[in-house]
């Protein structure tokens, strides 16, 4: 079983692969890519791959469930594009050749949204079975206080009696 501190090294890894490969994918120009599209293309790959490093911290640190999803959910969306631009459509025109660097920049991207989605489970299984173990100890923990009272009143009474 891989621990949780390993899932997050996997994630930051993942995340900071992705980011990398998107920088050195930014000058490229691949053939029959609109030129009045290149701009936007290496903007896109520019921002998204700083994002993606950055999405490092979240990772390591342990930001919590919702800096996850946002980094879960840009990754899809950075997936999505590549689907989109592999197909005829009218955005680029024409569907773009697939090339190693791209196969191995989605590779990467994908495990990050896979061990993501293994942390964001076992997070929300450790809180169910913590929220669980509260509602178990609710009623022991009323009795208890209630047998705590019952003291404290008879102390009372014993003093209000002297």
């Amino acid at each position: 079983m891989v621990s949780n501190k390993a899932l997050f090294e996997l994630a930051a890894v993942f995340t900071a692969t992705a980011g990398i490969l998107h920088l050195v994918r930014a000058p490229l120009k691949p053939h029959g890519f609109p030129a009045e599209l290149v701009v936007y293309a290496e903007v896109l790959f520019i921002v998204g791959g700083i994002l993606q490093i950055f999405w490092v911290l979240p990772m390591i640190r342990h930001w919590g469930r919702p800096w996850y999803m946002v980094g879960l959910i840009g990754t899809a969306v950075f997936m999505a594009f590549w689907i989109i631009s592999r197909v005829p459509n009218p955005i680029t025109g024409v569907a773009l050749p697939n090339n190693v660097l791209g196969y191995a920049t989605e590779t990467v991207q994908a495990a990050f949204i896979v061990v993501t989605s293994i942390i964001i489970a076992k997070e929300k299984a450790i809180l169910q079975t913590i929220n669980q173990q509260k509602v178990e100890d609710s009623p022991e923990r009323l009795t208890s206080l209630s047998n705590e009272v019952t003291k404290l009143r008879q102390e009372i009474d014993i003093l209000k009696n002297k």
